[in-house]
């Protein structure tokens, strides 16, 4: 995520976005909001960082201590709807309208295949536990606590659209983190030898993972060639740091693909409030072997993608005259 976190990627989208409008922006050293100036008049939008905070990921206005990266700009503060904020609703809206999402339940009995707990509420993947094969009741980790779900675990490109005004303007695509066997090193010897932006293994999630591949635990010898997932969430402590714009919309415009976050994009926008349908937005999902997207989950107010900053610049501009008359 080293793009999409820099400072400079979003100092540089905005330029360009402001260069094309005519327009003037300054960032305020004193708070780092940025500026924007327009004929008919001027906005200020507030900056958004990400933040450690107790072991866990958070959202600051300020730049203070355990910032981790730059979030991006907000022209507006806070807004929600509820199938942004809540995991259970947006999988029973997907359904009723038609989005593929992976099959989930709280009766442990129902459970088909590798599976997920989830909270229905949650962010940066608070709470999730497993993969688990199968049910086992005598597995505490396995029991639902109040504001959770099972869902089926599915294994696959690791997708987030960012969208706005029920247009999809971004799409990142990701392969799962994994290591391959080389018939001499153990899961845990080649994961120990892979860059990790966070310094330190969840061996228990890598150790899941080795299971869910065939292999007894993370201390086992994969054999020659096979690949061993060891992470599946975005964001992967793996992942390679670049600085490159990793958006893959424009290359696979025109694809099925392509259709499938259109759509979905084009549907979600329908249960944001009219008054705020202008909102940015993310869609999660995984795309299985088949190359069906399956959605997990809409974001209401996720970090910005430096590639929408031209749309909402441009949206703002037309807005600012009104709303000074």
């Amino acid at each position: 995520m080293s793009y999409l976190t820099s400072f400079f990627s979003h100092a540089a989208a905005v330029q360009r976005a402001a260069g094309d409008l005519g327009l003037r922006a300054e960032v305020q050293l004193s708070d780092f909001s940025l500026r924007l100036a327009f004929d008919a008049g001027q906005e200020s939008w507030a900056p958004r960082f990400l933040a450690r905070s107790g072991g866990r990921l958070v959202y600051t206005d300020r730049l203070a201590p355990g910032v981790a990266g730059f979030a991006g700009w907000m022209p507006y503060r806070l807004r929600q709807w509820p199938i942004a904020t809540d995991k259970s609703a947006f999988k029973r809206f997907a359904a009723e309208h038609g989005l593929a999402t992976p099959a989930a339940c709280r009766d442990a009995g129902s459970i088909g295949g590798p599976f997920l707990v989830k909270l229905d509420n949650s962010s940066f993947g608070e709470g999730l536990r497993g993969p688990f094969l199968a049910y086992d009741a005598e597995d505490a980790a396995q029991q639902l606590r109040t504001g959770e779900y099972y869902e089926n675990f599915v294994v696959g490109l690791i997708a987030k659209a960012w969208c706005r005004g029920g247009e999809c303007l971004a799409l990142h695509l990701h392969p799962p983190s994994s290591v391959v066997g080389d018939g001499r090193a153990s899961v845990r010897q080649l994961v120990e030898a892979l860059p990790n932006s966070l310094g330190r293994h969840d061996w228990a999630l890598v150790g899941r993972l080795a299971t869910c591949s065939g292999l007894g635990s993370a201390d086992e010898v994969p054999r020659a060639g096979q690949e061993v997932l060891v992470e599946y969430r975005y964001g992967s402590r793996y992942e390679p740091v670049s600085f490159e714009n990793p958006n893959v919309l424009g290359r696979i415009e025109g694809t099925e693909l392509a259709r499938q976050f259109a759509t979905a994009a084009r549907i979600c926008a329908t249960a944001i409030p009219a008054s705020t349908d202008d909102s940015i937005f993310t869609l999660d999902a995984i795309v299985d072997a088949s190359g069906e997207a399956l959605f997990l989950e809409m974001n209401c107010h996720p970090t910005v993608h430096p590639d929408l900053y031209r749309s909402v610049v441009a949206a703002r501009l037309l807005a600012v005259p009104a709303m000074l008359e």
